[in-house]
């Protein structure tokens, strides 16, 4: 009996050991980007850097879509200047003009003669986001 006892003290000691473990390397975190709010919660190692990591790529994509930035791509592509693209915008394009294809029009990025990438570019950085945690995570 004194030896159930002392196995189910052990065992309720790493339970609450592993659960108490779990809390510490998981943090989720909400940030306001690009004009709604974003959600990351993330378990394992490094966590506040990674999740810094993934908001600073999101924020990298916004300034690079934001219409209402004056210094913005968008901004920029809308009032007819000529510039190199970075490649997250050709890629936001490429997303939208297949988007454009698969809906038979009806999804169009360019509302009044304005090129607007809010739908597809919050898409767009969410699953950059998401592809570095998972780079990341793979080499930690």
């Amino acid at each position: 009996m004194k030896r159930l006892v002392l196995f189910i003290l052990a065992a309720l000691f790493i339970i609450s050991s592993a659960v108490y473990t779990l809390k510490i390397l998981s943090r989720q975190a909400t940030y306001k980007i690009m004009g709604t709010e974003v959600s990351i919660l993330i378990r394992g190692k490094n966590v506040p850097a990674h999740i810094k990591a993934a908001i600073n790529r999101m924020r990298e994509i916004e300034k690079l879509l934001n219409r209402y930035d004056e210094k913005s791509e968008v901004s920029r592509i809308n009032r007819g200047e000529k510039f190199k693209l970075s490649n997250d915008t050709i890629k936001c394009l490429a997303l939208a003009e297949h988007a454009k294809k698969l809906t038979g029009g009806a999804f169009d990025v360019y509302y009044s003669g304005k090129l607007n990438l809010d739908g597809i570019g919050k898409g767009y950085a969410v699953e950059e986001a998401r592809r570095l945690l998972l780079s990341s995570h793979l080499k930690t």
